[in-house]
């Protein structure tokens, strides 16, 4: 299961690290300050125009969306269809219908990229009747402008479309991820690592959905952990240069504590799966030293410690913690304590005591 920890920390660093990409349409095409061609995809009308103006600056999510659909019935061959999609995919991300928005995202993905598919094999068609002698002759008012995929019109809208592309891959790796969809959300956050190998968002968003389901024979659908390792470290380590950079500086130092907190445990969930119990333990204390109310961090951390020989009384503690925080995992965390107060022979009159006096520790 993916945690809704784990979507938090998308989240924040899906909005720190994602820029939408510009939007290149102009006026028909007919902007006076173009000065080369232009290969954007362009309204077929002014009114189709106008319809697609009203879209991008509508700010209301549910307006935007029916604005939207408005625009590809009336108009389902556009050429700005891509950008109709993504906006919709963002204003159904606002709204958390994240069903809609990889759906979207999805449709809005395959029409951008197809739109510069279609203009690479236009221009090599072009360039293919150029040396057709039966073709020179025709007349010029026949020809259609040559397209120069070496022009710096041409290069700008192939780098838009890999900007955009990345940009599709990291919002529906997150909208997989919030419908818990743990195969989904690495197929996209794979794709964009395979477009960005440095990207922070992907490198801990699918090393956390790995971590929390390791291949092994209960599960042989699950995750390959070495994988896992290797990405989440990379993401710890790139999360680090982000705090150290322009752009930590524009973080909370809370959503630093609660990004760091939730990278180390990510790396020691994948410890505890391989059955490394002191590294998972070492991994489990730099969480929670970044963040001192992290529940999760308690918890895994008796379970790491619940493995290693002579250590359940410590493992009870940090499980009793877990309960005292009150967090999302407490009523497992809560389950586990007392079986381990039955196993102990410890009077479960006692519990809400340690519970208490455990909590009481938090932070000292």
């Amino acid at each position: 299961m993916i945690t809704r920890k784990s979507i938090a920390l998308a989240a924040m660093l899906l909005t720190l690290t994602l820029t939408a990409p510009l939007m290149a349409q102009r006026r028909n095409g007919n902007d006076a300050q173009q000065k080369g061609p232009d290969y954007n995809p362009k309204a077929g009308s002014a009114d189709e125009f106008a319809a697609f103006q009203g879209i991008q600056n509508e700010q209301d999510p549910t307006n935007k969306i029916n604005l939207a659909d408005a625009f590809l019935t009336k108009y389902p061959s556009s050429q700005l269809a891509g950008y109709v999609q993504r906006f919709r995919m963002e204003s159904f991300s606002r709204l958390r219908k994240y069903k809609e928005a990889a759906a979207a995202g999805e449709a809005g993905l395959a029409l951008e990229t197809k739109y510069l598919s279609d203009l690479i094999a236009k221009a090599d068609q072009q360039a293919a009747d150029a040396k057709d002698k039966s073709k020179k002759d025709k007349k010029d008012k026949d020809k259609e402008p040559l397209i120069n995929k070496n022009s710096a019109e041409f290069k700008a809208i192939a780098d838009n479309t890999e900007k955009a592309m990345m940009y599709y891959y990291q919002n529906l790796m997150t909208a997989y991820q919030n419908l818990n969809d743990a195969e989904k959300t690495v197929e996209w956050g794979r794709k964009a690592l395979s477009e960005d190998p440095e990207d922070v968002t992907a490198l801990l968003t699918v090393s956390s959905v790995m971590a929390a389901r390791p291949k092994d024979d209960k599960n042989p659908n699950g995750f390959d952990q070495k994988e896992a390792e290797d990405l989440g470290k990379k993401g710890l380590n790139r999360l680090n240069a982000v705090f150290s950079g322009p752009m930590g500086a524009q973080l909370r130092p809370e959503d630093k504590a609660e990004m760091l907190a939730s990278a180390h445990e990510t790396i020691g969930r994948i410890y505890l799966n391989n059955k490394k119990y002191p590294e998972a333990q070492r991994e489990f204390g730099q969480a929670i030293v970044s963040k001192k109310d992290d529940s999760q961090a308690y918890f895994f951390m008796g379970m790491a410690m619940a493995q290693d020989k002579g250590k359940v009384e410590d493992a009870m503690e940090n499980f009793a913690k877990a309960v005292y925080l009150k967090g999302p995992i407490s009523t497992q965390a809560d389950s586990v304590l007392k079986d381990l107060f039955k196993q102990t022979k410890k009077p479960l009159e006692g519990y809400d005591d340690f519970v208490k006096a455990a909590g009481a520790k938090i932070g000292k």
